[in-house]
């Protein structure tokens, strides 16, 4: 659970293009946090959920070769 942002951690095996999307949980999407090559290593990026209304929320990270999701509860 997160009130009102929260950082969102992950990894890059290699040079690669990822995209780190939120959606609702009716799979609307909600905000775009990256898109773009990003270099081998770890990164974070922030979501500013102030906008948003309290409820479940999904960040779906996406690269050439995987997709993962991972459930978030915003609590305001």
């Amino acid at each position: 659970p997160f009130n009102p942002s929260t950082q969102i951690e992950f990894e890059v095996i290699d040079r690669e293009y990822i995209e780190l999307d939120i959606y609702d949980i009716l799979g609307n999407r909600i905000e775009t946090l990256c898109k773009g090559y990003y270099e081998k290593g770890n990164h974070i990026v922030t979501f500013d959920g102030e906008d948003c209304e309290s409820g479940i929320y999904f960040c779906k990270l996406s690269s050439k070769n995987q997709n993962v999701v991972k459930k978030m509860i915003l609590a305001k």
